[in-house]
């Protein structure tokens, strides 16, 4: 028998708890990084992700504590269209993970820009909770999906004028209100609260372009070109502001429209092209 000595016996002692833990933590870190590929592979629409998935999970005890293992899951539901699986997705996943906001916001911009607001509705009301709704401005948000989805119009009445009871001068309130009302055909009660947004929206946007900070940015960059062969602006081309402010000339000029007000309306898209701004649903 070798005589190993006390310094050998203390490292051998001492391998026998360290080798296993760095095995493991090892094993989980190759998990995890099949588990990014597989999420790479559904972007890409290559190989065959739910092969990849379970090979990727099968050295990990708790796969559904990690979030990547409820991104491919919730990518593999946006892919297949199937909208029912994405709630799943997203419940679990929030239970599992104590909450799950970076994959609700990826389920939700999905949704969002294709314009399934019906969807991207389901989606927000999933991920508030009770005491999230009581802020105006999700209130705000809730309702104005609701008036884009054409869905629960009473309720989303509801909610924004809870929100307006709060802050009635609100720009994007008024506007929120307005287009509700619009949906729901009571159009003169509309007009009345989208003259009001596009008023208070002049205001607010003057501010903006005031400060300081935004003259910087402007000098420094100049005015946005168009890249699209229409000559319009897209929403990031054109600015948070200048979009917002579009949006609410965009909503009025609709309610015109349906009033049979058809000069006025003119007027503003009169107003969106002076400033190379679409006059279509691009603005919302």
């Amino acid at each position: 028998m070798r005589n190993w000595g006390i310094a050998g016996i203390v490292a051998l002692a001492v391998a026998l708890v360290i080798v296993p833990v760095a095995l493991d933590r090892t094993q989980g870190m190759r998990a995890r990084w099949a588990l990014a590929r597989v999420a790479n592979s559904v972007d890409l629409n290559s190989g065959d992700p739910e092969r990849e998935l379970a090979e990727a999970i099968r050295d990990l005890p708790a796969p559904e504590k990690e979030a990547d293992y409820w991104l491919v899951r919730l990518k593999l539901a946006l892919r297949n269209d199937d909208s029912e699986e994405v709630l799943r997705v997203l419940r679990r996943s929030m239970a599992e993970l104590g909450g799950a906001p970076y994959l609700a916001g990826i389920a939700f911009r999905h949704y969002d820009s294709k314009r399934e607001f019906d969807k991207a509705l389901q989606v927000r009301l999933l991920t508030y909770s009770p005491p999230d709704r009581t802020s105006v401005f999700v209130l705000n948000e809730i309702a104005y999906l609701r008036s884009l989805a054409v869905v629960d119009l009473d309720q989303g009445l509801e909610e924004i004028n809870l929100a307006l009871e709060r802050f009635p001068e609100v720009a994007a309130f008024r506007d929120t209100r307005a287009w509700i009302l619009f949906q729901m055909g009571r159009l003169q009660e509309a007009l009345a609260d989208a003259d009001f947004a596009v008023k208070q929206g002049e205001n607010d946007y003057q501010q903006t372009i005031s400060q300081p900070s935004f003259r910087i940015v402007e000098w420094l960059y100049g005015k946005a070109r168009p890249a699209a062969e229409d000559g319009l602006l897209t929403e990031r081309e054109a600015g948070q502001a200048l979009w917002t402010l579009g949006t609410l000339h965009y909503h009025r000029g609709k309610i015109l429209e349906a009033l049979g007000r058809t000069d006025e309306a003119d007027q503003e898209w009169k107003w969106l092209a002076d400033r190379q701004l679409p006059k279509d649903e691009r603005l919302r």
